[in-house]
């Protein structure tokens, strides 16, 4: 489903929240094993010795990276489970090691996981559609970011999913029933 070029992106987003950060280069580079190891070692270098305001490259750097392009990757919490993140959590303090030279693992896990849930979405979202949404049931949904968390399973998935695409229909409607309003007296 996606194409070379498509986890190229990936991965340079994942550097991107470390664009502005560097430290003195010190330490010897192991040679990389594939060529998204090679642009990350690169992009590090390149932090290390050629950025305007170096910073250390370390775990504060890896969680503040992690925690950027987690949230860049979902927003608003709704592809991956709690449990995916979990478990992407085992690199919140790797990124500096794999910039410096350790096996590239974090970006394959995000890659894959992302992937994943991107096409359970796409999925879901045409299952959830098929049926009317009842309006006349009393029940809320938020898009405050910082409020909402990950789900805890796929079924909890499934509801968030569910009450986000009820909320965005309501949200058109009121759009167009408001534009509609403005319209009268205008036609003709």
């Amino acid at each position: 489903m996606f194409s070379k070029k498509s986890l190229m992106l990936i991965l340079v987003l994942l550097l991107g929240g470390s664009i502005f950060y560097a430290v003195p280069s010190s330490s010897i580079r192991k040679e990389p094993v594939s060529r998204f190891e090679r642009i990350l070692q690169l992009v590090g270098e390149f932090l290390e010795e050629g950025h305007f305001n170096p910073k250390k490259i370390d775990d504060t750097f890896s969680k503040e990276v992690f925690a950027k392009y987690l949230k860049s990757l979902d927003p608003d919490k709704t592809y991956f489970l709690e449990a995916d993140v979990v478990q992407l959590k085992k690199f919140e303090t790797k990124i500096d090691d794999e910039i410096h030279g350790s096996k590239l693992e974090s970006f394959y896990l995000f890659n894959k996981l992302y992937i994943q849930r991107v096409q359970e979405a796409s999925m879901l979202y045409k299952e959830i559609l098929q049926k009317p949404f009842d309006f006349n049931t009393d029940e809320s949904y938020s898009d405050d970011e910082e409020k909402t968390v990950f789900a805890k399973s796929e079924t909890a998935g499934k509801e968030v999913w569910r009450k986000k695409l009820k909320y965005m229909t309501l949200s058109t409607y009121v759009d167009l029933i408001e534009q509609q309003e403005k319209n009268k007296g205008k036609e003709g």
